[in-house]
């Protein structure tokens, strides 16, 4: 999460013209100190965001040589319950 949050982030300065005017500019420009905090809330959300997508296709792919077990494995078999092993109980 944080080496995407510093990619992010790093696209996030004054000279960034898309944040200079409009209400964008107003609410997540890096001049007011409430755009800082929108920013980096946005930022935060999205690093978080990838960082979970990125964890899930680890795990994906650390589970992926498994699955041909799956075809090697078998149903065990019913056991049977007799009378006698009632009466003995």
């Amino acid at each position: 999460m944080q080496t995407l949050h510093s990619q992010y982030a790093e696209q996030i300065t004054p000279f960034n013209r898309a944040l200079q005017s409009g209400a964008t500019g107003l609410f997540m420009g890096p001049i007011t100190p409430f755009g800082v905090h929108g920013s980096e809330a946005q930022v935060r959300y999205h690093a978080l965001v990838s960082a979970y997508a990125n964890d899930f296709m680890l795990m994906f792919y650390v589970c992926l040589p498994l699955l041909p077990l799956l075809f090697f494995m078998k149903r065990p078999r019913a056991q049977t319950v007799s009378t006698e092993n009632i009466a003995m109980e």
